[in-house]
């Protein structure tokens, strides 16, 4: 959706051609202010006022990556054996 799309667009210009971001993001929203009558399997979701919600992500977001310095140094975290990746809940939308 908006929102791949406009993280993808910030990252375009930190990432090596070809790959992608991996970006773990947890919105808190009014219920009333989420379309989830897009998809059939619920698998996609709109917001009310989406555009401004992707316009603010991607501020945060440049915003961080512009303090590495552009140096395309990142930090990795790989799983450890028999662990499992989890989803966390809630969560508040702005500056980390």
């Amino acid at each position: 959706g908006s929102l791949k799309k406009g993280l993808e667009s910030v990252y375009q210009a930190y990432l090596p051609r070809g790959a992608h971001p991996f970006v773990y993001l947890a919105i808190t929203i009014h219920p009333q202010h989420v379309d989830v009558n897009v998809h059939p399997t619920k698998r996609e979701v709109r917001f009310m006022g989406e555009d401004l919600l992707v316009e603010a992500l991607q501020q945060v977001v440049t915003g961080i990556l512009d303090k590495e310095g552009g140096s395309r140094t990142f930090t990795t975290q790989k799983l450890l054996f028999g662990a499992t990746a989890t989803g966390g809940t809630g969560g508040t939308f702005g500056p980390v």
